[in-house]
């Protein structure tokens, strides 16, 4: 991406401003409700308005944090594509010998695009979800340190679990790219050789190798997305659990203890929670 290092700034530049903003608006929707509560409607419209007017500029940022990031990635597909047919041209014979046309078609497309894809949640999601998650947690403990204690205890499980599953699925996701590749290169044979293959009548033959190939990529896949529903089970587990006591405990802080804690404040929590969730 160094050669748009410029839009890339933008991007980021962009994407930053707009996380922080989000960061502070559940404080404001908190303010909101102890306003109605208190009936007090002065500060009711001063904080609606600084709740609108917060929510457009983080729909302008966003917006053009979304034309920067795709203008970035379709230029860092094409460079790379450039670069991967001009070293691939330049082989000796030997090399297209010994490696099949529809193999190497895969990698100008399919895996192409695979490699590409990782940079929008690098430039992107990990960026403003670290963001959203460090200030969440900070927000938190602001709140409530009580209230915060119990949230941060489900961020490590649920990372420990994905981290295990990620890794399981990179290497299966290879075989799938892999299956994938065998079913073109048989499938780019058997469109450049049709005449031989339908002189010697071996269509069901060429038929049932492709799906053989592809058969194999669904497997795979059928398994990863089995895989993929546990985890969600098992994090939507955790989160279910600790967003229950939570509201139980920090309902009775209310209802005990108003001075520490009001309702605005619980949702504003809540909010806070959700958020750390989606980031993490």
């Amino acid at each position: 991406m160094k050669p748009f290092w410029n839009i890339v700034a933008v991007a980021l530049g962009c994407l930053v401003a707009n996380q922080c903003l989000k960061i502070t608006l559940p404080n404001f929707q908190g303010k909101v409700i102890d306003s109605i509560i208190d009936h007090d409607e002065s500060e009711f419209w001063h904080i609606m308005k600084l709740f609108i007017g917060l929510s457009a500029t983080t729909l302008v940022l966003g917006g053009l944090t979304s034309f920067c990031v795709k203008l970035v990635m379709r230029n860092v597909a094409f460079e790379t594509r450039m670069k991967l047919f001009e070293s691939i041209i330049i082989r000796d014979i030997a090399f297209f010998d010994a490696t099949t046309t529809g193999s190497l078609t895969a990698r100008m497309t399919t895996d192409t695009n695979a490699m590409v894809s990782p940079l929008n949640t690098l430039v992107t999601s990990i960026l403003s979800n670290g963001i959203l998650l460090g200030g969440a947690l900070v927000m938190c403990l602001i709140v409530s340190w009580r209230l915060a204690m119990i949230a941060w205890t489900i961020v490590g499980p649920i990372i420990f679990t994905t981290g295990i599953y990620a890794r399981w699925s990179r290497k299966l996701n290879r075989r799938v790219f892999d299956s994938l590749a065998e079913g073109n290169n048989n499938a780019t044979q058997a469109f450049g050789n049709v005449r031989t293959v339908r002189s010697f009548s071996t269509e069901r033959y060429e038929i049932r190798k492709f799906f053989e190939n592809i058969k194999d990529a669904l497997d795979r896949t059928i398994r990863d997305a089995l895989a993929n529903a546990g985890v969600v089970v098992t994090s939507g587990i955790l989160e279910l659990g600790a967003n229950g006591i939570i509201l139980g405990f920090g309902g009775m802080i209310v209802m005990n203890n108003p001075s520490e804690l009001t309702v605005g404040n619980l949702v504003t929590f809540q909010l806070y929670v959700s958020m750390m969730n989606r980031a993490y």
